[in-house]
């Protein structure tokens, strides 16, 4: 996860475990050693929940339209990484 820590301080921490509000979430990031279907599933999953959140009440996307942020979207990307 990255967040700007400047803005935003994280509402909970315990051990690995982080909450932060949305408006702070820059990206999401998933780095695995394996990459199985199973896993893949859950990321799909835990993709899916980061979107659904509504920062400032607003939407996240992926990535740009035309290279553009539309003024009610914010940007949130979320990348899986493997590795064996």
């Amino acid at each position: 996860m990255i967040y700007d820590q400047s803005t935003a301080a994280p509402i909970h921490t315990a051990g690995e475990n982080l909450i932060v509000p949305a408006e702070a979430l820059y990206s999401v990031v998933e780095v695995k050693s394996v990459l199985s279907q199973a896993e893949l599933d859950i990321c799909l999953g835990a993709a899916q929940k980061i979107r659904s959140l509504r920062p400032f009440k607003k939407q996240f996307i992926a990535s740009p339209t035309e290279g553009q942020v539309e003024k009610d979207h914010y940007l949130c990307p979320y990348y899986i990484f493997s590795y064996t």
